[in-house]
């Protein structure tokens, strides 16, 4: 998982077998912080890398997922939250 989050890090070609791994095998948001966020980890755009991860989950039709690949950043920034809020209100109206 390490190499293929590594991939999406530093945007190196074949992303897409990142991206086939992480639903084919149902990751989940928690378990990819967990390997983000972990003290031994030598990734560092982690927030980066969630938001690869989430737009790609969102280009598939997938909002709740790409909608829990943002809560876990940790710290986000103003656009992170922005979008989060809109998901959620998306969410939100999809249930009414």
């Amino acid at each position: 998982m390490n190499l293929l989050l590594r991939r999406l890090e530093f945007d190196i070609p074949d992303e897409e077998a990142a991206y086939r791994f992480i639903l084919e095998r149902e990751v989940s948001s928690y378990s990819i912080s967990a390997i983000l966020y972990n003290i031994t980890s030598t990734l560092g755009h982690r927030q980066k890398i969630l938001m690869k991860i989430s737009s790609y989950m969102l280009d598939c039709g997938n909002v709740q997922p790409a909608y829990q690949y943002l809560c876990m950043i940790q710290q986000p920034g103003t656009e992170v939250v922005e979008l989060r809020d809109q998901l959620w209100q998306l969410m939100q109206g999809s249930e009414a």
